[in-house]
């Protein structure tokens, strides 16, 4: 566990601080607990010392930011509720000796406490403030997150995983709440093993301001927008039973009419920032033993339009042309009839397509949960090309232009590729046709009220991380 200790405070509701620091701090596990201290001088110079947040270290340390100081980031902080604890209050019986020097580190010090001593301190916060108990679970989860080999069925959930990440990524939300997964039932999807986001109990008064960088000496703050939650059952609260279906009458409101009896696992996730949200229905029809890809359906609401990605497993460098592909492609072709010519500006698309493969090398080894492993993104028209040449394998060495995870997302998210005009009811016969022929799907349906002039304003307005 990191402790960072800080003279001014961290403002209510912040997402993510960078820290600065001339220690070079140890780089054993990559997802480290930690905790902000600031210290307040009173007008008597008396000193106290106060945890106000909690959070996580996802990267790894040692990020080198000059010849002599290392960078750290603090992601995923919640302000400890319903007021910060004083440090002398954690600090009694087994602490006092072990963690009395907060009390007089200086101010910008970072600390690195072993896991006894940080145990004792979060058993202390959970028992002053039994509310942050999910939340100490939550980031318990995000670092001991269950790890995925390479079964047919886990090479299925990466699969889920990054389908449901394009999706995320699409819409503009995080994907760190993936790395919170406990492992479900085998005859699950990946999203049953998604860990529940905790509520955040503090918001700032404008839960969609856009993000902004304070430099402060030595400490740097990044605003993210705040009110981020994830709505789930109030069963489900802090970390739920992986092997029971979420929100499993779901499919009435997502799409209705839609028969609950083709979807014998189907789970939903919700998430949420600030007043858009995204709900990720997984559904799985293909068995435990699936050996068929994935398929992402991702839906935008607002602009009723959708965009159908069907996964291909890549074999070292490439993936061999057979009969289901050809299958996919005339399923796929056939789809796009129902497309109609656009009649408004913002109906404006750079071509009718918007079913594509990912030819993704799924067996990608050290790809963190919460990124998209590599891959060729071909269009359906583009594909069919590339088999007019009797070409036998797809992938690098044979295929000349592609698009990468980026170069998608931005596409999409910018509403260029998508249907004009599908209705719902087609959209639900779609997802049928797909389950009756015993694929894995992967909906992501995007419910935020924003056009797409706001979307482009809103993706413009952060500096979005690059899809990796």
């Amino acid at each position: 566990m990191y402790i960072v200790v800080v003279d001014r405070p961290v403002p209510a509701g912040r997402r993510y601080v960078t820290k600065t620091t001339p220690i070079a701090m140890p780089s054993g596990e990559k997802v480290q607990l930690a905790l902000i201290v600031h210290k307040d001088a009173g007008r008597n110079r008396s000193t106290r010392s106060y945890l106000t947040h909690i959070g996580v270290s996802l990267r790894s340390a040692n990020q080198k930011a000059s010849t002599y100081d290392t960078r750290i980031k603090l992601e995923e902080l919640f302000d400890i509720v319903p007021s910060s604890l004083e440090c002398e209050h954690v600090t009694t019986g087994t602490n006092r000796d072990n963690l009395a020097h907060l009390l007089t580190t200086r101010s910008g010090d970072v600390v690195a406490v072993q896991s006894e001593v940080a145990a004792s301190v979060l058993d202390s916060i959970a028992r002053l403030r039994p509310g942050m108990g999910a939340v100490i679970d939550w980031l318990e989860a995000l670092r001991n997150s269950d790890e995925l080999g390479f079964t047919e069925r886990e090479i299925l959930w990466r699969e889920h995983r990054d389908a449901i990440n394009l999706g995320l990524r699409i819409g503009g939300f995080s994907s760190t709440p993936l790395r919170a997964w406990r492992r479900p039932s085998n005859n699950q999807p990946f999203v049953a093993g998604v860990v529940p986001y905790p509520r955040p109990r503090t918001l700032e008064s404008n839960p969609s301001a856009s993000p902004t960088q304070i430099e402060l000496p030595g400490e740097g703050y990044e605003q993210s927008a705040t009110g981020r939650e994830e709505l789930y059952h109030p069963r489900l609260a802090g970390l739920a039973n992986p092997t029971e279906p979420r929100l499993i009458d779901h499919d009435a409101r997502a799409f209705p009419g839609w028969s609950r009896q083709r979807t014998p696992e189907m789970h939903v996730h919700v998430f949420a920032d600030g007043n858009r949200r995204m709900e990720i229905i997984n559904i799985d029809a293909s068995g435990v033993e699936a050996r068929t890809g994935a398929d992402l359906i991702y839906y935008h609401v607002n602009t009723e339009s959708f965009v159908l990605v069907q996964y291909k497993r890549l074999v070292g460098r490439s993936y061999p042309v057979d009969e289901r592909l050809v299958d996919q492609l005339n399923r796929m072709e056939r789809l796009a009839k129902l497309n109609r010519n656009p009649t408004r500006p913002h109906e404006w698309r750079i071509g009718p397509e918007f079913s594509f493969l990912k030819l993704a090398d799924i067996k990608q080894k050290n790809v963190p949960p919460d990124r998209l492993v590599n891959g060729l993104y071909l269009s359906t028209s583009y594909t069919r090309m590339l088999l007019a040449e009797n070409l036998t394998r797809l992938g690098y060495d044979s295929v000349e232009r592609h698009l990468s995870n980026q170069q998608f997302i931005d596409l999409v998210a910018h509403g260029l590729i998508g249907t004009v005009g599908v209705s719902v009811e087609q959209i639900r016969d779609i997802i049928t046709g797909l389950l009756d022929n015993g694929e894995s799907v992967v909906i992501a349906k995007d419910v935020s009220n924003e056009t797409l002039t706001e979307r482009q304003r809103r993706r413009r307005s952060r500096s979005a991380t690059p899809a990796r």
